[in-house]
């Protein structure tokens, strides 16, 4: 991507297109933090972003009733002492919007 926001346009735009046409299988998920704003690897997306990205992804599944299989990676990011804390952050919002998902599945599966 050329800038951050042609990503968070993608995003918006193509994960929801892409989840009704395609989700109809076995979804397999990077959810990587290289991309975020502070990564040295130069990425684009804010920490609200990178939520957002993958509450599209995760609910996407959820939608279509498709299983997910994901996995954390990327986040070079280090504190001030050299310490991952900054990615482990990063990965912990991911985790925490699965679980969301996870929920909200369960939900759906009760009000049937």
């Amino acid at each position: 991507y050329r800038d951050r926001a042609e990503m968070v346009q993608m995003i918006h735009l193509h994960v929801p297109e892409f989840g009704r046409q395609r989700c109809r299988g076995l979804v397999l998920y990077q959810a990587g933090a290289d991309c975020h704003v502070e990564d040295p690897l130069g990425g684009f997306l804010t920490t609200a972003e990178m939520r957002e990205r993958d509450r599209l992804v995760f609910a996407l599944a959820v939608e279509h009733e498709s299983p997910l299989v994901w996995n954390l990676a990327g986040g070079y990011q280090r504190d001030a002492k050299g310490g991952i804390a900054p990615g482990l952050k990063l990965h912990r919002q991911t985790m925490i919007e699965s679980i969301d998902a996870v929920a909200a599945s369960v939900v759906k599966a009760r009000n049937r």
